[in-house]
């Protein structure tokens, strides 16, 4: 955890606040902070890394879909699987608009958790 805090003070020390290796530093952090337990952080970085990220990309690139699959994976273990569903989806929609065949893998993977949820006696 230390090491991608100071990572991150490094990267803010010599980028502009929305450069791609902040939005990575933020995503790291979310997910460090989901292994832990520490799921309002990690919510937290994975929506600062989604905001960085589509500023230095743009909705369609695979790093916006890594992100709402990590946050994803915060709220369903959090047991919010609406909104577990809702991230899922987003990462499936712009995996489609890359070139799906490089990412089919994923995209199964993704399409068995959103089955999994969509099943979910606790969902909306």
């Amino acid at each position: 955890m230390k090491a991608h805090l100071k990572s991150l003070e490094i990267y803010k020390a010599i980028s502009y606040e929305k450069h791609h290796d902040i939005g990575n530093s933020y995503y790291y952090l979310g997910l460090v902070n989901c292994n832990l337990g520490e799921y309002d952080q990690a919510i937290e970085f994975h929506m600062k890394a989604i905001e960085v990220r589509e500023s230095a990309f743009g909705r369609k690139h695979v790093d916006i879909a890594i992100s709402y699959n990590g946050l994803g994976t915060v709220y369903e273990k959090m047991g919010e699987y609406s909104k577990a569903l809702e991230c899922y989806l987003k990462s499936v929609e712009v995996y489609q608009l890359l070139n799906k065949e490089r990412y089919n893998k994923v995209m199964s993977e993704l399409k068995g958790k959103i089955d999994k949820l969509k099943d979910e006696p606790k969902i909306d």
